[in-house]
């Protein structure tokens, strides 16, 4: 069964409760931000949120409800489950699905999740986020993510799975990425590989938690991170400029001011949170 609404409604109102919680002063995460559809191809994210130290990446994904014995996965989540097909396809010489793999292979600070919801019908999408004075009905409130509390937001009643239980793919591969309301389960196919969900509300508490734990070697890499995605930020920006795809934009613009002056701006920003003198570490990193 085919979800009732499009990719686009369901990141919209994902995107409402995002960016509700960064501008509320009562929550963990700090900033919002959302690439231009040009970039989301190339970086392979819808959406990404600063949570302290960490940063939690975000790539939507609509699924299909499947609620008959026959369906291919149904003896896997032992009933009805939802699925949705993994992007293999090249698009400005990017496959979404390896850049989400290789974004949380060598970010430290990253957490990469797809994001996709417990729910299929427009009526469930309403009650959901237009409540009304009752609960909300108990089939949106999947145990393993709620524990009690009901919860009016689209990010509460969806499942985050990491890309990496499956792993880099080769191009236009065939790959899904199942999941039931009643487990706490992922299963990822061509062949079955098994890793947990999460809930929303799991992923922004655990970053706010190891942010807690980190050690300042693990807030310098993590600073590291951060200027590096900057400099790629503004290479992208300077082909764009120049009408340049990233790899073609010339070695003297990636190693001139333009670039080092995200690199200064940043080790001023971050250095004031860790303590560390902004001349001293500007000069170390230039």
């Amino acid at each position: 069964m085919k979800p009732e609404f499009r990719e686009n409604v369901y990141s919209a109102f994902a995107t409402v409760q995002l960016a509700s919680m960064a501008n509320s002063a009562s929550t963990m995460a700090q900033s919002l931000h959302m690439p231009t559809q040009l970039k989301e191809s190339q970086l392979g994210y819808d959406a990404s949120m600063k949570v302290k130290s960490k940063v939690v990446y975000l790539q939507y994904k609509v699924s299909d409800y499947l609620n008959t014995p026959n369906a291919k996965q149904y003896y896997h989540h032992n009933g009805p489950y939802y699925r949705f097909r993994v992007k293999t396809d090249k698009v400005n010489n990017n496959i979404q699905h390896n850049a989400l793999c290789n974004l949380q292979k060598n970010a430290p600070n990253a957490i990469v999740r797809y994001c996709a919801p417990i729910f299929h019908t427009m009526q469930e999408l309403a009650d959901i986020h237009f409540p009304s004075n009752s609960s909300p009905a108990q089939h949106l409130r999947p145990a393993h993510a709620l524990s009690g509390t009901p919860k009016y937001g689209v990010l509460d009643h969806s499942v985050l799975i990491s890309p990496t239980i499956l792993g880099p793919v080769q191009e236009n591969s065939s790959h899904v990425m199942t999941y039931s309301a009643r487990t706490a389960q992922a299963v990822a196919f061509s062949s079955p590989q098994a890793g947990t969900v999460d809930s929303f509300e799991e992923v922004i508490e655990n970053a706010a938690r190891s942010s807690e734990r980190s050690p300042l070697s693990t807030v310098l890499r993590t600073m590291i991170a951060d200027m590096q995605e900057a400099i790629d930020r503004s290479i992208v920006e300077y082909g764009n400029n120049f009408n340049l795809s990233p790899d073609k934009v010339p070695l003297v613009a990636k190693q001139s001011n333009y670039s080092k002056s995200f690199y200064i701006a940043e080790a001023l920003r971050l250095s004031d949170m860790i303590g560390v003198r902004p001349l001293i570490l500007t000069s170390a990193l230039l």
